[in-house]
């Protein structure tokens, strides 16, 4: 929702609309040969920001929407890797994340990539390690501050300038790990029976909740005064933010 407009995808991504928040009338549909392309693809997901709404149809297919007509601005379709490599479907990208003039978008074989919001072209690429084919199918957008973004790979958190995708600091986790979650100034992320908050400007350990008596997290949501971890399937921890 963005101002008094509530903005849906609907299905598989093959039409987005724009309701009225008083009334649910239809502002706009909006529909493209490109998305029914994609119906085989995860869901989709969607961000809006400064006028714009920024569809991703499983990473696969990025659309540029103006917020209040609807019409196409941009289109792009990034390349996986898994494309060629593997005969499996793909699974589903990072929901795409807005930092001033960049769309940031963590795709299913690993790769991480920011566009420039204006005209939808590719500024850079990192590779950050596969994900599991199936792991972690409604992936959160990566949350990003103070000109990073922290981006989980297979083998690490990363956090990268969003300016050129460099790389300030990095932290092994488990590969199995959930989404990093930024809250009470620390970045917050889950491992395979811990939950370790780092300074985001360095990466420096400030807070671990160990879970080692319980059950490993399964996910991680943030509060205004306190992190809520899901451990295993029949337990919730809420802990004080450092």
């Amino acid at each position: 929702m963005a101002g008094d407009v509530l903005y849906l995808v609907g299905g598989r991504g093959e039409h987005v609309q724009a309701l009225d928040c008083a009334t649910g009338a239809v502002r706009w549909t909006s529909r493209s040969e490109e998305d029914e392309a994609e119906s085989g693809r995860p869901d989709a997901t969607l961000r809006v920001a400064d006028g714009t709404v920024y569809l991703s149809v499983g990473g696969r297919l990025v659309r540029a929407l103006d917020a209040r007509t609807g019409r196409v601005r941009w289109l792009i379709r990034p390349r996986s890797a898994r494309d060629d490599a593997s005969p499996e479907p793909p699974t589903a990208a990072t929901a795409p994340a807005i930092v001033g003039n960049t769309v940031l978008l963590g795709m299913d074989d690993g790769t991480f990539r920011a566009f420039d919001k204006r005209d939808g072209r590719e500024r850079w690429a990192v590779a950050t390690g596969a994900v599991a084919p199936g792991a972690f199918r409604r992936r959160a957008a990566p949350p990003a501050g103070n000109g990073l973004v922290f981006v989980r790979g297979a083998d690490a958190v990363r956090a990268l300038r969003v300016r050129d995708g460099r790389v300030h600091w990095e932290h092994p986790t488990d590969p199995s790990a959930g989404e990093p979650v930024l809250a009470g100034g620390a970045l917050h992320v889950p491992g395979r029976w811990e939950v370790t908050s780092h300074d985001p400007a360095d990466g420096r350990v400030v807070q671990r909740l160990d879970l080692h008596r319980r059950r490993g997290p399964t996910a991680v949501l943030a509060g205004r005064d306190a992190l809520y971890v899901l451990a295993g399937p029949d337990a919730v921890i809420a802990v004080g933010l450092p």
